[in-house]
Order: C-alpha cells, then sequence, then structure tokens
C-alpha cells in the first residue's frame, strides 16, 4: 500500500455509510469522490491528543508562561528549513535528512516540525507556517517507500536487515501529524488535506497488520498507538473500529499483565525504557480520557504505579539511573524523561509529592509537549502545586515486584543514593544483577553505564560483568548468554529503617558458583558498605581446581581516578581545576535546548550548600593478601560521543570461599586519609556493620538467607 495512494483505492477505505459522508458516493470520478470526502471531513474535529476546541486557552498559556519555548521554535525552523528571505526551501535537504538529522535533535525531530510549526501558525497566523507542514507531509509521501502488503513487516525492522518503511518510524510521523492535525485541517486545502488522510489511512493499516499478532513491549506499543489514535480520530474509515480496538486490547489487556507490568510499575524493559513505557501508557490514557473512552481501573492503577516507580528510582538530582545496556539519556525526547514524566502525573492525578520529587536543575514547569495535551484546567492545577525544590528532594526508599531497590539518606548536596536491581530486566540489562550505582554529592560517583550498539558484538560484551560495577569470575563458564530469571538471581534480602537500609542480591550466572552482593547504607555515617560473597555450590576436586579467581570492579563516573595510598583503596578526584558538572548535556541530551551546562560550584553558592568537589573512596575491609588492583582504561557510550570512565579492578586469587567489605564513602576534597570505616569483621564466615545501636550482621557463606539482628537480639 503506497501513502499516496490513488484515488480509486482511498474511496475503497471509507464506509460511505458514515452519516459525514452522505451522497458524496454518487459522484462519478474517483477524483472528485476523494476529494468531496476529504472536504467532508475536514469540516469534523478529529479526536485526537490536541484538542481544537482547547487551542485558544493553550496558546493563550503558551504565550504567558513559555515565551522562551515560542522564540526557541521560531528560531529552530529559521535556522533549518526556511532561507533568508522567509520561503520554505523543499529542496533544501531530502525528508531523510529532514526528518533523522541534527534538526531534529530532540523538540523537532520525526516529524516535530511539523508540529511547531502548526502551533506558530496558530499563534502568528503567519501562512508560511502551513505551507511548511504542507511542505513535510508532501515530501514524506513522495520519498517513504510504500508498504509492503504482507502481514509480517519485520517487528524490528532496522534491527532486522529490513529496507522498507520501518514502523516505528512511521509510527512517529504519524503521531505527530494527529497532534498537528487539529489545528491545520480548517486551513488547509482539500488537495493537502486528502494527502493527509490518505497516508494516515495506509499507516493505521500498516500498524494494524505489523502489531496484532505481535507481543506487546516498548517497539510495539508506539505502531499500536498510532494506529488506535487512527481509529479514534476518522470513524469515516471502513475499518477504524478495529484499528481502534487494537489500542483497546493491546493497552488495556495486555499492558495490565506480567511481564509487561508489575503490581510495582515496572514494565519489563529495564531502566532503559521504563521512562518511555510510562510517557506511551500516559498519552494513550490521556486520549482516552478526553474522548469518552472506559478505562480500566486496573489500567489507571497501573499508570499511577509507574509514575510511583519513576518517584522511587530517580536520583537525588531528578535524573533517572543508569544500570544495564543504557546511558543518561537514553530517550530521544528529553520531555520523555522521568523528571519531566512527573510533572505531567503530578498534574493529571493531582500529586504534589510527585511533583516535589521531581526537582531537575533543567526545568521546573510542564514540557511545552504536554501543555498541548492536559486540559487548561489541569495545567492550572498543577501550576498551583508548591515547586519541585532539588534542596528537599524527598527521600524515600523504593522497593518492590521488581526489586529495584533505592537506599537513600541526607538531602541536598549530602544526599546519598546507592541503587541495584535484583530482577531479571530481561531486555536491556545485563547478566548478573548484581550491578550498583552510588550517588552523592550532586553526581553520580559510581556508574553502571554501558550500551553502545545494539549490534552483537557490542550488545554481548556490553552486558558482561566485566563492562559493570560487579563481580566477575575469571574464565569461568557462565550458564546464560542471553536473558536470565529467577533462576539465575533472586533478591535474598530488603530492610530498612532510620538507621540502615539493607539489600541483598544472589547471582548463579557462573555454573556451580553462587556469588552474592549486599548493599548497605548507614545514614547516620552517610556511608555504604558493599559486601561480595563467592562460594562453590559443589565440592567436586576438578571445579575447584578451575577456578581461577575473580575480579570486583567500581566504575568511577569521573574524569580521573588513582590508586590511593593506603593499602588498596581507590579514590578518584576531578582533574585539578576542575569543576564538577551535573548533567553535562551537548545539543542532543536532555533540554533539547542547545548545551546547558550546570556548574554544581555555582549551584551550591545559591542554595548554601557550601563546597561540591565531589570525590568517593573505595577501599576493601579485609586486607586479603591475594588481594590486588588495578585501574583500567574505560570508556562508555553517550548521545554525542564516548566519555571516559575509569574502572577499578580488585582481583582475588585466593580460594574460596571468598568475602569482601567494599567502603563506598563520598567526601569532599580530597580527605582520603581521614576516611574512618563504620565496620568490624566478627568471624570468619560474617561481617558486622555497625552504626550506633543497630547491627547487621550476615552469618555463614553457604546460606541464602542472611539474618538480620539488632544488638539485644543477636545474643
Amino acid at each position: 500500500m503506497q501513502w499516496n495512494m490513488p484515488d480509486e483505492e482511498f474511496c475503497g477505505l471509507l464506509d460511505w455509510r458514515h452519516p459525514v459522508l452522505a451522497g458524496i458516493q454518487q459522484q462519478p470520478q474517483a477524483r472528485d469522490r476523494a476529494l468531496a470526502a476529504a472536504r467532508a471531513i475536514r469540516q469534523v474535529t478529529p479526536r485526537t491528543l490536541t484538542v481544537a476546541s482547547r487551542v485558544v486557552e493553550t496558546l493563550r498559556i503558551w504565550q504567558a508562561d513559555y515565551a522562551d519555548d515560542i522564540v526557541y521554535s521560531r528560531d529552530l525552523l529559521e535556522r533549518t528549513v526556511f532561507d533568508e528571505g522567509g520561503r520554505w526551501q523543499p529542496d533544501a535537504q531530502d525528508y531523510g535528512q529532514i526528518n533523522e538529522s541534527p534538526l531534529r535533535h530532540n523538540l523537532a525531530r520525526r516529524h516535530q516540525a511539523m508540529v511547531l510549526a502548526s502551533r506558530l501558525f496558530a499563534l502568528t497566523g503567519e501562512r508560511r507556517y502551513l505551507g511548511l507542514c504542507a511542505g513535510l507531509m508532501l515530501a514524506f509521501v513522495q520519498e517513504a517507500p510504500p508498504c509492503p502488503d504482507d502481514s509480517e513487516p519485520a517487528w524490528a525492522g532496522w534491527m532486522a536487515g529490513y529496507t522498507g518503511m520501518d514502523v516505528i518510524w512511521a509510527s512517529h510521523v504519524m503521531e505527530n501529524w494527529l497532534l498537528a492535525l487539529p489545528v491545520l485541517q480548517p486551513h488547509l486545502a482539500d488537495e493537502d488535506y486528502l494527502v493527509f488522510l490518505k497516508a494516515l489511512a495506509c499507516g493505521a493499516d500498516y500498524h494494524w497488520r505489523s502489531w496484532q499478532d505481535h507481543f506487546f513491549h516498548n517497539y510495539t506499543r508506539h505502531g499500536v498507538r498510532a494506529a488506535a489514535g487512527v481509529g479514534l480520530a476518522f470513524p469515516m474509515f471502513k475499518d477504524s473500529r478495529k484499528y481502534l480496538q487494537l489500542g483497546i486490547d493491546r493497552f488495556f489487556g495486555d499492558m495490565t499483565s506480567p511481564p509487561n507490568c508489575l503490581e510495582d510499575g515496572y514494565t519489563r524493559e529495564s531502566i532503559s525504557y521504563e521512562h518511555v513505557n510510562t510517557y506511551v501508557a500516559c498519552k494513550w490514557y490521556l486520549l482516552c480520557r478526553t474522548h469518552g473512552i472506559d478505562v480500566p481501573g486496573d489500567y489507571e492503577r497501573r499508570l499511577r504505579a509507574m509514575f510511583d516507580l519513576a518517584a522511587r528510582t530517580l536520583k537525588p538530582d531528578g535524573s533517572h539511573p543508569v544500570q544495564g545496556e543504557s546511558y543518561a539519556d537514553s530517550s530521544h525526547e528529553h520531555y520523555v524523561l522521568g523528571h519531566e514524566l512527573l510533572q505531567v502525573g503530578a498534574a493529571v492525578f493531582d500529586r504534589p509529592d510527585w511533583r516535589a520529587v521531581a526537582g531537575s536543575l533543567q526545568d521546573d514547569r510542564l514540557a511545552p509537549e504536554w501543555l498541548w495535551i492536559v486540559e487548561p484546567e489541569v495545567y492550572e492545577q498543577w501550576k498551583a502545586m508548591p515547586k519541585a525544590c532539588l534542596a528537599s528532594r524527598a527521600m524515600a526508599s523504593g522497593h518492590g515486584e521488581s526489586k529495584f531497590c533505592t537506599l537513600r539518606a541526607g538531602r541536598g548536596l549530602d544526599a546519598l543514593c546507592a541503587q541495584t536491581w535484583g530482577l531479571n530486566p530481561r531486555n536491556h540489562g545485563h547478566y548478573d544483577a548484581l550491578h550498583v550505582e552510588v550517588y552523592g554529592l550532586g553526581r553520580t560517583l559510581i556508574s553502571d553505564a554501558g550500551f553502545a550498539s545494539y549490534a552483537g558484538e557490542y550488545r554481548q560484551r556490553e552486558q558482561q560483568p566485566q563492562r559493570h560495577s560487579s563481580v566477575h569470575l575469571i574464565g569461568m563458564q557462565q550458564a546464560v548468554k542471553q536473558f536470565y530469571n529467577d533462576g539465575y538471581t533472586r533478591e535474598v534480602l530488603w530492610h530498612e529503617d532510620e538507621a540502615v537500609a539493607a539489600c541483598g542480591l544472589q547471582s548463579r550466572l557462573y555454573l556451580d558458583y553462587v556469588i552474592q552482593r549486599f548493599v548497605v547504607l548507614i545514614k547516620a555515617e552517610n556511608t555504604i558498605a558493599v559486601v561480595d560473597t563467592v562460594r562453590q555450590e559443589t565440592a567436586a576436586p576438578m571445579q575447584a581446581a578451575a577456578f581461577a579467581g575473580l575480579e570486583a570492579r567500581f566504575a568511577f563516573h569521573t574524569p580521573a581516578m588513582e590508586v590511593g595510598r593506603e593499602g588498596l583503596a581507590t579514590w578518584s578526584r576531578h582533574v585539578p581545576g576542575a569543576s564538577a558538572r551535573l548533567h553535562e548535556a551537548t545539543d542532543s541530551t536532555l533540554t533539547g535546548k542547545g548545551a546547558r551546562q550546570f556548574p554544581w560550584a555555582e549551584i551550591s553558592r545559591v542554595l548554601g550548600w557550601g563546597d561540591s568537589e565531589a570525590n568517593v573512596l573505595v577501599r576493601p575491609v579485609l586486607q586479603e593478601e591475594a588481594l590486588s588492583v588495578e585501574v583500567l582504561r574505560d570508556w562508555v557510550c553517550v548521545p554525542g560521543g564516548i566519555i571516559p570512565r575509569p574502572m577499578a579492578v580488585y582481583t582475588y586469587k585466593g580460594p574460596l570461599p571468598y568475602m569482601q567489605v567494599w567502603e563506598v564513602h563520598p567526601f569532599r576534597g580530597l580527605r582520603a586519609a581521614g576516611s574512618q570505616l563504620k565496620a568490624q569483621v566478627v568471624t570468619p564466615q560474617g561481617v558486622r556493620l555497625q552504626s550506633g545501636s543497630l547491627v547487621i550482621r550476615l552469618d555463614g557463606l553457604a546460606s541464602d538467607e542472611p539474618l538480620l539482628r539488632t544488638d539485644n537480639d543477636a545474643g
């Protein structure tokens, strides 16, 4: 099927019994019937996320509260698709460049140029913006490859080597067209509107055939929502109900059951796509709520849980954690990130507490993308809420069915956060689930980023324990090469009280070996202890002889790292003279508004937080003679390039069982020598971590279930 199909084919897709089309079918020529149908449909407001009846009020809010976004939108279009005389140049770039080149970045990529132009047309009445929208649409239907007529168009075309129209590419184009359409359609010529209708009918049919039988995950959801959106907006299409029903069945059915969404809001795709899934699910919810489609209570409950998960897992600066094959900005658009989504959730569900934890040094407002979607009265309700404040970010710990543990203490620059994930994160986690990320003094200190490409050779390397802040057994055979399940990893400990928070994870990634990692936050001391244990599951002599040792790894998200002078202590610091920065954004990350950097020295001065130089000390508590340390040159892939990420590798080549306690201690300046450990070894088979009167004792390396005791009942 072609995006700009013949008139006769288009007429065959219409439901001529619909009242809007009454009498038109009698016209003898297909061209006349098609244009007359387009003219009739154009008089009816389509039911999309942008509601025509709200445009005037939304424009008022946009002018009053988003003047910078208006300027940015105008400047972006001026410097990319208009010449000096203010005329659009259809030949300046071909469609592919316009769609995916740096012109798009975040706010305007994937045909958001049309969305921006439609809003500016509504604001200014300048017809050149209207012409730009028509030109972008015409260029698309002329240059895009036709949709195949079979029912299996490669579920992930760009990975499968598919050379036709990629379904996700098509879905983003369609979704943005639907956002712009209510603003544009009263002003488009019948010929241009007919091209719109043909393309949307083709795309809806394409997505319905692509996704009706495929399993439901983040890749599927975009196309399902695009097809269902067309079905809702245009009941004049013969198959409109079928398209809409696809969205109802997949979102209200599949989305509300494991593994697509667990009770605590986890949505199957690991940290890389949790926020993307919440974004798509929320847009579907708002579309249904706005246009009177009954939303099952279970779906709304799951959506609330997704926002709750974001609130629990965001780091103290409002950024989302980086674990598995992900990186700091794993979204194409900044308004999909966790702190932006929490603003939306706060507005939609009247949750001021979500706005409170959505603190970000980039923005404390509803992103313009969402301003055009939520009701104006909802926006005003959100505006009346207390603003998000980085210094007073809530420090609640997160824990639930997904086994994502967030251990937090402190506020402001003194906020400390350690995060682990013990459940199978499926597509985008790495194999052993023993990773840990540490945040302190206003920045990520120990990171777990590891993603360069979906290409098999890179992906397999990035998912290995050798690339993460994890435990790696040297030369040992792994039990699984792709995804793992509860048979390979599980949670064995969760505990939190006023003094301490602790979680424990167990992995059987390596055949015949059990690895446990316990992460303990001693709140009063602002110190994290990581306890690693390794034991052999069987006692076969050949297996024991095969054990060559292990490596405990910690990747430092800092420009420089040195091996300390005190034994095996490894500590990192910034390059002399360099200031610590939060969100070292390029023009392709996070804000979508060009390079914006936030020096912590300036933030600390404004908020009165004092010294912000972020350093971290990591050193073993048990000074094993068989333990050695070296610092490796490592890197991590981020949008716009590769940045260095040094990694400390502690190597142990002694007998099993093995236990080591690592002190992870954020500190200001370079006072490594003054750091005091708050742990002491009590037996060869256990460790006692003490803060005040509370003691956590991990007894017996052979035990799968550690014991938690206080001084009073420990004996």
